[in-house]
């Protein structure tokens, strides 16, 4: 049976329609043609619903602004794949805390207006949403608030997953800091906007948010919300790390809207990324720094000059005892080659 083009699963079919407008020109309007029906039905259901997220904007303004949490909220912190979902899950159990459910996230713009005739299809959405494990989402549980978000402003990684194509600009949200004044200011705005938002819809009980992305950027989190608290949660590292590129290359062809640039390509599960991974553990066996046996290696990608220099910049990133760098490395190496052989 031949799959359909259209993902109602896809968390940009919230979209606000001048947010989507954005996307879609930082990306050129440069679309994967296999990927021009799902980007029409995103168009289509956004431009719909505009008009109904202005309305809805002007109409919550006033008791937005006049909203102020009485409790900073609580950030459940960790790695992608690390259990933040089964323990954000656990904790909202308790009525104490409010937390943004896929309707507040996914149609953030239109959840009051229209909140109660989008159930129904965000509920149908959510089926098959998590393809990395198979869990099932449902309307009284918890997702990430980044998705809210990303729901009307580009100050989202989880936009890479859409637009691979310009990947590296969504990079900078998770990494606030690396965003210019400006970028951070609008982000800031966006962030606390979402936040009073929801606790005014959740009458003003003490927000529990999770999303990988704030381990990024605690610093900022904490200048906005002094008095929050923070839950780090964290597993293997090896059994994490292989999970998370699984997360991603899952969510990335289930969800990308462009096509795959030759540098996600690349290190991918292919050859070359094993031949890269086993470079650099040889370098770091000759004695070389860290950041040297890591730039050695990328000159052997089949890459293009500029994707090379960007690998080659993640390894002056890189940090920790080179002893366990190099065991990951070797580990790494060994299940991309073993994934390539079946």
């Amino acid at each position: 049976m031949k799959s359909s083009p259209f993902n109602l699963s896809h968390y940009l079919m919230g979209v606000r329609f001048d947010n989507w407008l954005g996307l879609l020109a930082r990306a050129r309007f440069r679309l994967a043609p296999e990927r021009l029906p799902q980007a029409l039905l995103i168009s289509l259901l956004s431009l719909v619903l505009f008009p109904f997220a202005l309305l809805e904007g002007a109409v919550c303004a006033l008791p937005v602004a006049k909203t102020k949490p009485e409790k900073d909220p609580v950030f459940i912190l960790g790695c992608w794949r690390s259990g933040t979902t089964y323990l954000q899950n656990l904790l909202t159990r308790d009525r104490q805390f409010a937390w943004a459910d896929p309707v507040n996230t996914c149609m953030f713009s239109n959840s009051v207006l229209l909140g109660w005739l989008l159930r129904g299809g965000v509920a149908e959405g959510l089926k098959g949403a998590r393809p990395m494990d198979n869990v099932q989402y449902s309307l009284d549980l918890p997702m990430e608030e980044t998705f809210a978000v990303a729901n009307f402003t580009p100050y989202s990684i989880d936009h890479m997953t859409a637009f691979p194509s310009v990947y590296r600009w969504y990079l900078k949200p998770a990494f606030v800091a690396d965003l210019s004044p400006a970028q951070r200011r609008r982000w800031e705005r966006a962030y606390r906007y979402m936040v009073k938002k929801l606790t005014w819809l959740k009458g003003g009980r003490q927000l529990l948010f999770k999303s990988p992305d704030n381990t990024c950027r605690i610093r900022e989190l904490l200048s906005m919300y002094p008095d929050a608290r923070f839950v780090n949660i964290h597993r293997d590292p090896y059994t994490t790390v292989k999970s998370t590129i699984h997360m991603f290359t899952k969510q990335m062809e289930l969800l990308r809207l462009t096509p795959l640039p030759a540098l996600l390509r690349h290190l991918s599960c292919e050859p070359e990324a094993a031949g890269f991974f086993e470079g650099v553990t040889a370098n770091l066996a000759r004695g070389e720094p860290l950041a040297s046996a890591w730039e050695h290696a990328a000159k052997t990608l089949p890459i293009a000059a500029r994707e090379r220099e960007t690998v080659s910049a993640l390894g002056h990133a890189l940090g920790g005892d080179e002893e366990s760098v190099c065991a990951a490395l070797t580990l790494a190496a060994s299940e991309l080659s073993r994934l390539e052989e079946e």
